[in-house]
């Protein structure tokens, strides 16, 4: 038997969900952390989904990034949180661009442009691109594929969160997470509570959600560093020095919010509306379920 590729895995589970869905267009989540190869995966599983007769776009949580002016200045009036010095963490995106993006699309207002975002731009801190290179959809989509490395992650309550410093030694795994002083972190999972409200909460918009699943997450730090080997070929990019820093604003929230993320996104008893892909540190596939 001929060994399927991973789209076809992918669209032989969500091909029957976008089909039955009575609310168009269908919105799935494509989740993963850096460097994981979300993007290779979103375009080609957007061909399949075409190829099967689904008219899909594709819109990343990157394309929302603020703009590099009002990064700066986000990081200029929080100074006490380093979690904010560059894009990246939750706060650093424009909600309101975000929601009146996918509220545009969930409501059919055609034509629209999609946001984009220039990551070289800066000298790699990035800036979003001017409204004359983002993408024109001018024909209503079935399918929406909403891709991002903290898509399907849901804030802790606060009683969970203050937990995290009960214990301060290296058997904590958050060990990550503790080196950023207990306010700034709660400044992030007070952001990311912002972000459920019409972004990516588990009821609206997103429908489904594919989560790519690393065996270990410290692979990020390998894989974004690859990225930018990439990038520094033909245009600026940051150094081994600044991936390195640049992974460790993200990483907290994946000790947070990632194993939650896998387990289940959407409401138990719902099942069949998330498929994990498990992947090793090569990227290739090991393993899927649907859950």
């Amino acid at each position: 038997m001929e060994k399927r590729s991973t789209e076809q895995i992918i669209c032989s589970w969500l091909l029957p969900l976008v089909k039955s869905a009575i609310q168009k267009p269908f919105f799935v989540g494509l989740s993963g952390i850096q460097g994981s190869g979300k993007s290779t995966l979103v375009r080609k599983l957007q061909s399949a989904l075409i190829a099967s007769g689904v008219q899909t776009v594709q819109l990343s949580l990157d394309d929302v990034y603020l703009t590099h002016d009002d990064q700066v200045k986000l990081a200029r009036n929080n100074q006490e949180n380093r979690l904010l010095s560059t894009r990246g963490q939750f706060g650093t995106h424009d909600l309101e661009l975000a929601r009146d993006t996918l509220q545009r699309l969930q409501t059919g207002e055609l034509p629209i442009q999609l946001p984009s975002y220039d990551k070289s731009a800066f000298d790699g801190a990035g800036d979003r691109a001017t409204p004359e290179q983002w993408p024109r959809i001018e024909h209503a989509p079935e399918c929406v594929i909403f891709e991002g490395w903290g898509v399907g992650f849901r804030p802790l309550d606060d009683s969970a969160l203050s937990r995290i410093w009960d214990c301060m030694d290296d058997s904590n795994q958050y060990r990550r997470t503790l080196r950023y002083a207990p306010q700034s972190v709660r400044q992030i999972n007070q952001n990311l509570r912002d972000y459920m409200k019409g972004v990516m909460g588990p009821d609206a918009p997103l429908q489904a959600l594919i989560a790519l699943i690393p065996q270990s997450i410290e692979d990020v730090y390998q894989w974004r560093e690859q990225q930018e080997q990439e990038l520094r070929a033909h245009s600026p990019a940051m150094s081994p020095e600044q991936v390195i820093a640049f992974v460790d604003h993200y990483y907290p929230s994946y000790e947070l919010y990632f194993d939650q993320m896998r387990n289940g996104f959407f409401t138990k008893g719902d099942g069949s509306r998330q498929l994990n892909l498990f992947i090793d540190h090569d990227r290739d596939l090991i393993g899927y379920e649907v859950i």
